[in-house]
């Protein structure tokens, strides 16, 4: 279990370190909402890149707790090893680290 909680927080750290590259990239005003055709139609304050990595945490520490209570039903807790179905959610955090990187490479417009 503490592999699986390492890794995952290891992919939030990485998204916390992308973000703020972003952030110091962004100008001020940055787009938050994009229309049918792909233009930004609204726009925030470049903190709000931030919005994503918080999601990004609240997905991944969820998916902790997923596990930790999948553990605990098959009395898996003292396992070492990362189960199949933690690997999904593994790889679930990493899929939204990557949709989020490329939803705030547009927001700011690169």
């Amino acid at each position: 279990m503490k592999q699986f909680r390492l890794t995952i927080r290891l992919v939030e750290g990485l998204g916390l370190l992308v973000s703020l590259f972003f952030f110091f990239k962004a100008p001020d005003q940055i787009t938050m909402h994009f229309n049918g055709n792909g233009t930004g139609d609204a726009t925030g304050s470049r903190w709000l890149i931030f919005l994503e990595e918080v999601l990004l945490v609240i997905v991944g520490e969820g998916g902790i707790l997923y596990a930790t209570h999948f553990r605990k039903q098959r009395e898996l807790t003292e396992l070492p090893r990362i189960l199949p179905n933690e690997w999904s959610l593994i790889v679930a955090v990493v899929a939204v680290l990557v949709l989020f990187s490329v939803l705030m490479g547009q927001q700011i417009a690169i």
